[in-house]
Parts: C-alpha cells; structure tokens; sequence
C-alpha cells in the first residue's frame, strides 16, 4: 500500500513519514502543486493532504486528485475547521476530514477502516458515485 503525504510544514510531514513508513510505502511532497504531480506519476492508495497549501487551493486540489485517482483515498488534515469548509471537502471528494492535533495510531484506525471499504467502493463505484450524487442534490 502506497501513502502520499501532502503538507508543507517540513516538522509535520516528518513526524507523518516517520510514523506511516512502518505500514505502508511512503512519498511526500512539500507543496501542493508537487504534489498532485506526485500523486498523478505514482498513485497512491492513499493520500494525507494538508488543508493548508500556499500554493494551490486546497479544495481544488482535492477535487483534481478525486478526479484524477476515482479510488484512492483522500483525508483531509488540519486545524479550525469551519463546519462549512468541511462540507466542502467531502463535496469536492475527500473521504474523510482530521483536525490536528494528530493522535498517530486513530488516524492509522481511521485509514484502516477506510481501507476495509475500499474494495466495496471500487467494485461499486459507480453505483455509490449515482448514489451520492442524487444525495448531495
């Protein structure tokens, strides 16, 4: 399993790759445009993005990467989110939305867990992707 790290603050995304290297393959990028070249060139099954990007915005970027990997999963991390904001990540794509601070061994749960439901949404993922949509509308 490949996990792409998206975060610009160098410290975080050490402490991220330091701790997710023991369970999966890992490759970061310190910026969002890196990024979604990253995640493009080497699809990853997972990607942890940083709500913070100076450099793209991070909704878009979530959005082009949703359409780009149909079922890689995406989790949005950072602080103060507005209840708004995270509505607007699960609309654009993501599949979940984590607040810091990082409490290492519940976000790899929560991966796990996604994980398990990965294989339903690809082998449905059309059918839940109808469902959704008529949902959201």
């Amino acid at each position: 399993m490949k996990l792409l790290i998206i975060e610009e603050n160098n410290q975080k995304c050490e402490k991220l790759v330091e701790y997710f290297d023991l369970y999966f393959s890992v490759n970061s990028a310190n910026n969002g445009l890196q990024g979604l070249i990253n995640a493009i060139e080497w699809r990853p099954d997972i990607l942890l993005i940083n709500h913070y990007s100076s450099f793209v915005n991070s909704l878009e970027l979530c959005h082009q990467l949703r359409q780009k990997l149909k079922t890689t999963i995406i989790i949005i991390v950072g602080d103060n989110f507005t209840q708004e904001k995270t509505i607007e990540y699960f609309q654009v794509g993501a599949d979940d939305v984590y607040e810091y601070p990082i409490i290492y061994p519940a976000l790899l749960c929560k991966i796990k867990v996604l994980l398990k439901y990965c294989t339903i949404r690809n082998s449905g993922y059309e059918e839940v992707k109808i469902f959704s949509e008529s949902v959201m509308n």
